[in-house]
């Protein structure tokens, strides 16, 4: 289980600047702190139990953002790492602590993370490679940002690892500004992505909520709430 933490910073030597490397930022920050002088001490209790991962069965691995811990160098990563590009995608692979080097292909394997708001299922083979070039080896099956499949069940193959966001119902980020979801079936091994359509998300209901609420103005500007026009 890991610990709250704050954002993270590295001084430059020669300017003495500090220069930001993970962790939340500090707006951010700031509401986590207040959320926790205003919750009951009973939710924060429970809340505190919860792990920031889990698994089902044993090759589903569930995460807020990154499942695992050490990167590939035994260098620590930040574990709320955003997956959204193939290097990010290989660094989850590939990391030191994977629990998932020990399955062979005969079932696929499948992480499971939100984070960046952004539907989407990228695969890579589980098959030992000489190819380290991530763009080559990852490929996208569906995501938020093309056309995209809603309500079409999708294959997990045999012998591939997959990465799969669900997307967001309380602010996706994706071309049209409606909550999305997705059902797993955890015996056939497919997804099918869905939209809601008849219930599109007020970007000026949440903001306007956020600014009664005193909320730094950063987390509701024009460009953090661009997910939805």
């Amino acid at each position: 289980k890991s610990k709250l933490r704050g954002p993270m910073y590295r001084s430059n030597s020669v300017t003495g600047e500090r220069q930001y490397i993970g962790g939340p930022n500090e707006d951010a920050w700031t509401v986590c702190q207040r959320h926790r002088q205003e919750l009951p001490a009973d939710v924060l209790k429970k809340i505190g139990k919860l792990d920031c991962r889990t698994t089902h069965g044993d090759r589903i691995f569930l995460a807020h953002g990154m499942y695992c811990h050490r990167g590939r160098i035994g260098q620590e990563v930040w574990l709320e790492e955003y997956v959204n590009s193939p290097d990010s995608a290989e660094n989850l692979y590939a990391a030191e602590d994977a629990p998932w080097h020990k399955f062979e292909s005969s079932l696929p394997i499948l992480h499971v993370s939100g984070h960046t708001h952004v539907p989407g299922l990228w695969r890579r083979s589980h098959q030992p490679t000489d190819n380290s070039d991530p763009r080559e080896l990852w490929k996208i099956v569906q995501s938020g940002h093309d056309d995209f499949a809603f309500g079409e069940w999708v294959d997990l193959e045999p012998g591939y690892f997959y990465h799969l966001n669900p997307g967001s119902v309380g602010m996706p980020d994706t071309n049209v500004c409606y909550p999305n979801f997705v059902l797993l079936d955890d015996e056939t091994y497919q997804v099918v992505f869905y939209q809601v359509d008849d219930v599109p998300y007020s970007v000026e209901k949440v903001r306007t909520a956020m600014q009664e609420l005193d909320y730094p103005a950063s987390l509701y500007s024009e460009k953090q709430m661009k997910r939805c026009p």
